[in-house]
Formats: C-alpha cells, structure tokens, sequence
C-alpha cells in the first residue's frame, strides 16, 4: 500500500522596535519610576497628558460623610447599596452581605490589584492610585448539588466519553496503518490491465449474483514445459456473502470444450497457452454460462513460498495409496495415511500433482484439499504476518485485480476465513465419459448436466 502524509511555517519574528514598545508599555504600570527626570516629552501638551496618565486616581468614598469632598465620588445613599441589585465602584454587582453600610468596606487581596487598563498586578507592583476590587461572592451550591455528608458533589468529568473516544481513535489508527502498509506491500504487483469483456457471447447468457464473487485461480504449468504453458489447475473461488460460504469448483483440464477464439474443440487447459488468462476464461464462460469476474494465476514456486511462509499446513485424509506414493516416488518417508501435519511447501506440492494413484478426479480432489488447508492455517495467522507474505510472493502473481480491489480483498479476508468450505467438480460424476480424439484421451461432457449442477453449487 502507498504512504499517506501539516506544519505551519507561518512564523513572525519580533523586531527590536517592537520589543521596545512592549517593555515601554509594560514598564508603565509595573515599575515605579515615574518620578524619572529623564523622560523625554517633546512638548507641553503631550507633558500634561502624561501628568495626567500618572496621576490617575479613584478614591473610594467615605459613606460616613455627609457632605462629599470635591474631586471624589459622590456616595449613593445607604438604601440603594442595601438593595439586591447594589454595585460596587467599579459596576459590579454585590451580594447583600457586601452591601456599603452593612459591613466594613475590606480591601481586597494583592492577587486582585488592577491596573487601570484591567491587569491584574501583584501589591509589590501595583503603582500608587490604582483602584481595589471588590472580592466576587461564590456562587452557592444547590441543595439537591450537595452529597450526604453536606459537602459539594462532584461534577461528572465525561471520563466514560473520553475513553470510549480514545478507544476509538485508536482502532481508526490501527486500521489506517494497516491500510497503508498493506497497500504499500502491494507494490509489486503483476497487474493485468488487458482482460476485457467476453466477445464471444452476451452478458444475459452468464449467469451472476452481485453477493457472489468469481475469482479464478490458475496453477501454471509452465514448469512442465512438454505442451507449452498450458493451465495445471484451475480453481473457481466463489465467494458467497448471502451464505457465508467459500465454493470451490475444479475444472479438469482434459476436458473436451470448445475454444471460442479457434473455432473447434480441444482439452480446456489448451485455451490458456492460446489465449492466456483472458481466453481461458472466455472458454469457461462460453462452455458453463457461469460470470468469472476476475483470475489471479499463480505458479509452483509461489506455491511453495506460500507454505512455507505459513509455517507447513496440515493435510487430512490421506489414502494409503498417497501415502505410499509419496514414500517411495517422491521420497518422503514420514509421509503417513491419515493426518500429516507441519507439511513443507515442496511436499504439498508433491501431493498435489499426484498423478497414478487413481485419476485426475483425485488429483484436483487434492488440489482443493491442500487449498483448504491454507485458508485453515491463514486464519490462525497474525494479519501483520499476513501482509509481509503477501508481499513476499506477490511479485510471482498475476491478477486483473488493481491494488484497491486487492486491498479491498484482503480487508474483507478477515471474515471471508471464517467462512464454511464447499468443494465441487466439474465434469461433475455421471455426466461424462471417456472417448478417444486425435489420439487423445479427453473427457466427454453432458454440458447442459453440469450448467445445472454448477449453477445450483454457486448460486443455490
């Protein structure tokens, strides 16, 4: 997957000019050095202004006085100040225990010293003249407010709401780095770009269900190299939403159908070293009316890699005729009937692709058996383990997925492993037979037998 990646270089630097009205400002109401002589005023008016800024001054009233002082504030009478809307000198409102004649008038703290501006300065700063505020009452707590004991109850923090956010957060995280380190891994892709729409026939002959995904799997048999690199295996993975279930459907490569592209009939896996995958695939979809959606083709190598990287799978129901074939042909002694486990790429191989015990029915029997084994064994796999396989051997693999289908694949394995496994065939038992062509041996089908039984096996 790609990397996904602010800052702010918006910066102002202060400049020395601006440093020096700052301090000059600040000095003003912290220092007391007004009585400086060296201030330097330019003219008269502009000295009086200053004089005046100096000098300011609010007296607090004398209540007691009946006659007011000149220069100083009128007191209100007594009446006023005891209602419940009283304010202080400076507007604020008062409670009826802090109204002027009820009580002495108490100054107020350092910590509440103001500038005339409405900064607050400790009393060793406060330069002489500026005014007290009066201390705000606390607001009671409400009875209902208050725990049993009588002491204020606590207010809710939302500490569940925190944390249920952060849990949240974290999983949109998790989810986002595995997004982008699986997408990055997906880099090497061998992305097929050319597979197009059937020619050969039109959409409303295929058969297709938007809850059913067709994926088919290529083994390549290039390894061989006698006829060309023709289709080993070819697996249809069907994956059924509605059901919650993982079809697998093996297409025997001798079968005998018809080549679209070449006018006449032959073994099918021949329609890949005609055409490749594009061909291949247009072959299945003229011959069994089922939709194919995408293919990823793989070869023996990556196969192996595969196993490996899982740690061995666990192959079930081996016959004795396999196991002795494995001992003595393939030279894999520990090879036993019934259930091997911690079985190597190179030996699964092996078992796959037995040809003489029995016939091509049990060979691709075999393939699905040891394809089940690797979906079992993914499932129990660290999904970060996953992805650094996946990345290791997808520069063997070749699809006509993009990295967003792939990517959007992969998130959805994680449910699609649970899913239940059906196996299937086709030619399916009873509808073919075996007929010599061109000095061949291929497989005669029923093909309006086995349309009905894979339709029935994919789409219910």
């Amino acid at each position: 997957m790609d990397d996904i990646y602010f800052s702010d270089k918006k910066k102002k630097s202060r400049t020395d000019s601006d440093s020096a009205t700052v301090k000059n400002v600040t000095d003003k109401f912290v220092d007391d050095d007004y009585d400086n002589e060296d201030i330097d005023i330019k003219s008269h008016s502009q000295k009086n202004v200053a004089d005046k800024s100096r000098n300011f001054k609010v007296n607090i009233p004398d209540f007691d006085m009946d006659v007011p002082k000149p220069g100083h504030i009128t007191a209100p009478s007594k009446d006023i100040y005891s209602s419940s809307g009283a304010r202080t000198p400076q507007g604020r409102r008062m409670a009826p225990s802090q109204s002027v004649g009820s009580t002495p008038h108490r100054p107020a703290s350092p910590e509440s010293m103001r500038t005339p501006q409405g900064q607050r300065v400790q009393g060793s700063q406060r330069p002489a003249g500026t005014h007290q505020s009066a201390p705000r009452p606390q607001r009671p707590v409400p009875p209902q407010q208050r725990s049993p004991k009588g002491r204020p109850a606590k207010r809710k923090s939302g500490g569940k709401a925190k944390a249920v956010l952060g849990v949240f957060c974290v999983l949109v995280v998790l989810v986002l780095g595995v997004f982008l380190y699986g997408y990055s891994a997906l880099g090497g892709l061998n992305y097929d770009d050319s597979i197009g729409e059937n020619i050969y026939l039109k959409d409303s002959n295929l058969l297709h269900d938007d809850n059913i995904r067709n994926i088919l799997f290529i083994g390549s048999d290039a390894r061989e190299g006698l006829e060309g690199q023709r289709s080993d295996s070819m697996i249809l993975f069907s994956i059924d939403k509605t059901n919650r279930e993982i079809k697998l459907t093996s297409f025997l490569r001798d079968s005998y159908v018809y080549i679209p592209s070449k006018g006449y009939s032959t073994k099918l896996n021949a329609a890949f070293n005609y055409g490749g995958a594009q061909l291949l695939m247009d072959t299945i979809e003229y011959n069994f009316g089922v939709d194919i959606d995408d293919y990823v083709m793989v070869d023996y190598d990556v196969f192996i890699d595969l196993v490996n990287l899982l740690g061995g799978i666990t192959i079930n129901d081996v016959t004795e005729k396999e196991a002795r074939y494995m001992q003595n042909q393939v030279n894999r002694p520990n090879f036993k009937a019934g259930t091997n486990k911690n079985v190597d790429g190179r030996t699964a191989m092996w078992y796959c692709r037995i040809r003489y015990v029995d016939n091509d029915f049990g060979r691709t029997q075999r393939q699905r058996k040891v394809i089940s084994a690797i979906i079992s064994k993914a499932t129990k796999t660290n999904p970060f383990k996953l992805v650094d396989i996946v990345k290791q051997v997808l520069p063997n693999i070749s699809t006509n997925i993009d990295r967003n289908g792939l990517l959007s694949l992969g998130m959805g394995a994680f449910s699609y492993m649970r899913y239940d496994i059906k196996q299937q065939q086709i030619p399916a038992e009873g509808t073919w037979w075996n007929q010599r062509v061109n000095g061949q041996d291929v497989l005669k089908l029923n093909f309006e037998k086995n349309k009905t039984i894979l339709k029935e096996f994919i789409y219910g």
